[in-house]
């Protein structure tokens, strides 16, 4: 079990990583990448921190939208970390 689990949180790492790189490759495409990228990440978190599930109970929906937020929040770091990456190495090329 624990090597299934392994798998499994790996592939979602993969997915992650995935997602946050094609990101920072869009925003880097444009002339201010990291403040076009801050702007688009408050916009969905800001989306994430409304968002309701009326399929489960207004407690349930609440518990959802933080972990909701939370996931936003981690991948939004990753992908800023990504932009300044590249945007040191180019200052520094």
């Amino acid at each position: 079990m624990l090597e299934q689990a392994i798998k499994d949180e790996m592939r979602i790492y993969v997915i992650e990583y995935f997602v946050s790189n094609l990101f920072a490759v869009a925003c880097l495409q444009t002339p201010a990448p990291l403040e076009f990228w801050e702007k688009g990440r408050d916009q969905m978190i800001a989306g994430a921190q409304k968002k309701t599930f009326p399929m489960v109970d207004a407690a349930m929906s609440d518990l959802y939208s933080a972990e909701l937020e939370s996931a936003l929040v981690h991948l939004a770091s990753m992908v800023s970390e990504q932009i300044n990456v590249v945007l040191k190495s180019r200052k520094s090329s």
